[in-house]
């Protein structure tokens, strides 16, 4: 596969993990330069002219279009792009705008006759995802402005710092607000919504020409009472530095903002020089976004303490004197493996950069000033478990425990990760500590040697759970949560389990592959899936070394739990199968027809004898192509129909 193949299929992934879940797996510094690499490679590349992402296959929540497409600016990171940006305008004023970028979900707020109806979200720009029974209990917008007009605002649903540190923070078991509200706009309960806030940076009224400017707009917002984006005016932005000096007093003021910030976003004023300027690949070319470098702050290292992982990883996490960075204080960074420490030469008592990349994942960058006392001990390799004490082994850049399957920690940790993947409510890390000593004093045995296992949980009863100390009402609900998640799908049962690179997303690929029961998974050889995209050498043998070594623990969850087998995907492969579309749909016929030439269908135009599908909107049209598709025996599909064959 070439760079540029590489380079999309990374960015892709990382974009559907940005837009369509709360956990990101890349920060926004990486994934700017990997963006950069893809431009200097192939400036056409239509990663380029993407917008989000589009709404997930798997979503619940019900695609709406967008009206007026939601658009995205280009980025610019230093002086020299942003006087680019500006050489490039039409000849203006040089008036223009300054709003902080927000960092939380962008959103439509739609009205009808003056009345709030819907809110849906960015997705890929055109097609969003309809949360507006979400929406509805948040903050910062009227339901009804008292004036019968049509018109949608943009916004950014944000969650302030104070409410995340206070309310949200442990419960939801987030790193920041952005992943939080991201999260929580998608959940189809609203549990917790109330503590989201809708900020209105854009407004769209149909057929009104008394909006000139981003100006009037602030101002229009405003009398309406929804809560808006702080904007500054600036007059001429010639010569740039009056744009600089901004800037730099907007990253100033950030951490006394109540929300997370992590940028500026630069307009025109005038609309009338924003159509002159005009857009490309789907972005409009008057407006731009500066990014802030990564927030930083300088701490001290206490101490170097050992965790360990679901799957035996021991990782080095840095204890350091509290640091608040970009409105989040942290007091554990990760280290990630011993090569790292070995490369920072990392010594308890230094005094080390402590970096939010992308404001989201700390990390300790550098060492900025060494400890001179006796006090400083460099880490070393760890020769025994810290837990179980059994030998470590090398496995590239990491160390695990030679045991991983006997290791109490280990199973503890495999336990919890089970309970959060499967959202087995009121059963958190405490709660589930109560259990495992309460299950180790019956077996007479130490806590820190007892292996609770996932099974165990569905060998509990209520008598069990109110010993553990855990309350009569609390034991109720956690009995009930635990029952109610004996019914599982295959994908969510072993994509739950911890096991070496199977995650969901991976086991339902296999899935698609055929590979569609637990005993087909249990008896997989690795020459079955090695010839499959995505599927190389090595990580197929670790996914099938992880089955098997993992056979006992799956054979007996299946005796508690109620499984579903999955139907692989069956894709229109043959050539034969021909498609005409007619009518209103979800997505555009542009999209439609290219998921039939991506699975060997035939595209056509217009109904004929030869034709197999007519995909409408309303099977019960009376349109031509109707008729005359029911004349020649034709079979009529509802889009619906269409995407469950592909």
């Amino acid at each position: 596969m070439s760079e540029t193949k590489v380079l999309e299929k990374v960015l892709k992934t990382a974009s559907e993990a940005y837009y369509n879940s709360d956990t990101p797996i890349m920060s926004d510094e990486e994934f700017d330069k990997n963006l950069k690499k893809l431009i200097e490679l192939d400036e056409n590349n239509s990663f380029l002219k993407t917008i989000g992402c589009k709404p997930s296959e798997k979503t619940p929540l019900t695609k709406v279009s967008h009206e007026i497409p939601m658009t995205s600016l280009n980025n610019v990171n230093n002086p020299e792009e942003l006087s680019k940006w500006i050489r490039n305008l039409p000849e203006f004023e040089g008036e223009i705008v300054l709003q902080p970028k927000l960092d939380g979900a962008s959103i439509e707020l739609i009205y009808k006759d003056g009345e709030f109806t819907q809110a849906i979200t960015r997705g890929d720009g055109f097609i969003g995802e309809d949360i507006t029974h979400t929406i509805l209990k948040a903050k910062g917008f009227p339901r009804n402005i008292g004036k019968k007009i049509d018109f949608s605002v943009r916004c950014e649903a944000i969650i302030t710092t104070k409410d995340w540190e206070e309310y949200i923070k442990k419960e939801e078991n987030t790193s920041n607000p952005r992943n939080t509200v991201c999260g929580l706009i998608r959940r189809l309960d609203t549990k917790n919504a109330e503590f989201i806030t809708c900020i209105a940076f854009d407004v769209i009224i149909k057929d009104k020409d008394f909006i000139e400017s981003e100006m009037d707009k602030i101002y229009w917002l405003k009398t309406k009472n929804f809560e808006y984006t702080p904007t500054k005016y600036i007059e001429n932005c010639y010569p740039i530095d009056t744009v600089l000096k901004e800037i730099d007093r907007f990253n100033a003021n950030r951490m006394n903002l109540p929300y997370e910030t992590d940028g500026v976003v630069i307009k025109i004023n005038y609309k009338n020089v924003q159509k002159q300027a005009g857009t490309k690949d789907n972005r409009p070319k008057w407006g731009v976004a500066w990014k802030f470098s990564p927030s930083e702050a300088i701490a001290t290292v206490l101490e170097v303490n050992l965790s360990i992982g679901t799957t035996g990883i021991i990782t080095p996490v840095a204890e350091i004197t509290p640091a608040r960075i970009g409105g989040t204080t942290i007091t554990n960074v990760s280290l990630c493996n011993f090569d790292e420490v070995k490369r920072l030469g990392l010594t308890v008592g230094d005094k080390v950069t402590v970096v939010r990349s992308g404001d989201v994942i700390p990390k300790i960058t550098k060492v900025v000033e060494k400890y001179q006392g006796n006090e400083g001990i460099k880490l070393k390799f760890v020769k025994y478990c810290p837990c179980c004490g059994k030998e470590t082994v090398k496995d590239g850049a990491y160390i695990k425990c030679g045991e991983p399957q006997n290791c109490p920690e280990v199973q503890f940790k495999k336990t919890l990760n089970w309970i959060e993947k499967r959202n087995i409510m009121f059963l958190g890390e405490s709660n589930l500590g109560k259990i495992e000593n309460y299950l180790a004093d019956r077996r007479n045995e130490a806590s820190i040697t007892f292996l609770l296992e996932i099974p165990m949980l569905y060998k509990l009863n209520l008598e069990d759970l109110i010993s553990a100390k855990l309350g009569d009402k609390m034991s109720e609900k956690i009995l009930n949560e635990i029952n109610k998640s004996k019914e599982t799908s295959l994908e969510d049962f072993l994509g739950s389990l911890s096991l070496p690179l199977l995650g969901k997303r991976e086991v339902k690929n296999l899935i698609d592959l055929g590979i569609n029961t637990a005993d087909k998974f249990l008896n997989m050889k690795k020459s079955d899936i090695i010839n499959f995209e995505g599927f190389k050498e090595t990580k197929a043998g670790k996914i099938v070394k992880g089955i098997k070594e993992n056979k006992d623990l799956i054979l007996n969850l299946c005796k508690y739990l109620e499984i579903k087998d999955e139907t692989p995907k069956n894709n229109v492969v043959n050539e034969s199968q021909s498609f005409c579309f007619t009518g209103a749909a979800s997505l555009s016929r542009k999209e439609l027809s290219a998921l039939v030439i991506k699975n060997g269908g035939i595209v056509k135009d217009d109904v004929s004898k030869d034709l197999d599908f007519l995909v409408l909107a309303n099977i019960n049209s009376s349109s031509s192509k109707t008729i005359k598709a029911r004349k020649y025996g034709v079979k009529l599909i509802s889009e619906e129909d269409f995407l469950k064959m592909i």
